[in-house]
């Protein structure tokens, strides 16, 4: 005989669990009911997001470029259930002007 069916959690319930995540470690929900934590990432990583960042410094307008809002790790929520944590993200000024006081939604 089966047990009791499992409940599934939350979105809110599972980003609750993010908020007290240790230092050091950050959480994405990418499927219903599931949390996925994964250490912030390492010096290799980091160095080759820098290098990214420098790369395309002349479109990112968070450093005096032109055309585009470029973030590292930012949070992204995408159709409410989910949530994302992508190494680089972007934003077309044109459709984002002020990317600090959006909130953007896909």
């Amino acid at each position: 005989m089966a047990g009791p069916a499992r409940q599934v959690r939350t979105f809110e319930e599972l980003y609750d669990e993010i908020l007290r995540l240790p230092e050091g470690l950050t959480g994405e929900i990418l499927e219903d009911g599931v949390l996925r934590v994964m250490s912030r990432p390492g010096k290799r990583h980091r160095r080759a997001a820098r290098g990214c960042i420098e790369a395309l410094s002349d479109i990112d307008a968070n450093v005096g470029g032109i055309g585009w809002w470029i973030e590292l790790e930012a949070e992204i929520r995408v159709l409410e259930e989910r949530l994302a944590v992508p190494d680089l993200s972007g934003w077309r000024v044109e459709r984002v002007p002020d990317l600090q006081l959006s909130v953007c939604r896909f």
